[in-house]
């Protein structure tokens, strides 16, 4: 793994132990730069601390790029050092310390992030997708679409729950604007309310296994997905296309 403070090189075939000394070293002389971990399959994760907590971005590819996702109750913005630029996050991307480092282990291990924190799509510092090199694209490979009825997993469904959670929370807020296609960004769903008189979404479900699956449905449907009543659904997925 190699490990940059800001834009400056400290190890080429680093570990999370000298990840860790490094980041506490940072730590007590107050540096504002953020750390970035380059693994060897190309993803990266940068470090970003403040007040005490901290925020992880990880891109995974050009496709995959997800923020921590913390207290619903914090409100604002952080600005931060970012690799070429100050930068602005949302106070709620900082997330505990502790909770953190463990998802930075979960990262170096190439383990599943989301045992650990909860994510959100998106990026606040772009600059980590072209540095120290271009964020590879996933292969491109040829895809049909087919009509199928998927079981939902435990993933599924806590995704589901932050994005009820996220729309309880800005029902009522005018300047938030969910009626397009790709407003809600949260864990692996990408979408957007489609009927506000009907209370009709449209989403986007990025399986771990590389299918997308696309569904309409209504909130009351959502809430039985998120509470665990609604174990499975129809779709629209994109699949390979068999050779």
């Amino acid at each position: 793994m190699i490990i940059y403070h800001g834009k400056s090189l400290q190890h080429e075939n680093g570990t999370y132990a000298e990840f860790a000394q490094l980041f506490a070293d940072a730590v007590i002389r107050k540096s504002p730069q953020p750390f970035l971990l380059v693994r060897p399959d190309g993803a990266r994760m940068q470090i970003v601390a403040a007040d005490g907590n901290l925020m992880l971005s990880v891109a995974l590819d050009s496709d995959r790029q997800y923020v921590s996702y913390g207290s619903t109750y914090a409100e604002g913005t952080v600005q931060f050092s970012g690799l070429n630029a100050d930068c602005e996050a949302k106070a709620d991307n900082f997330i505990d310390a502790s909770i953190a480092m463990a998802g930075v282990v979960a990262f170096t291990e190439n383990k599943r992030l989301s045992d650990h924190f909860d994510m959100r799509r998106g990026i606040p510092d772009r600059d980590i997708l072209s540095f120290p090199t271009p964020v590879a694209p996933r292969p491109h490979t040829q895809c049909i679409t087919v009509s199928r009825t998927v079981t939902l997993c435990d993933d599924f469904q806590r995704d589901m729950a932050s994005v009820c959670e996220f729309l309880d929370e800005v029902e009522n807020d005018p300047d938030e604007n969910i009626d397009f296609g790709d407003a809600i960004q949260i864990g692996s769903f990408c979408g957007g309310r489609t009927n506000p008189a009907a209370g009709t979404y449209q989403f986007s479900y990025y399986d771990k296994s590389g299918e997308v699956w696309t569904f309409d449905v209504n909130r009351t449907i959502m809430d039985s997905i998120a509470d665990g009543g609604t174990k499975s659904l129809a779709v629209s997925a994109t699949v390979p296309k068999a050779s």
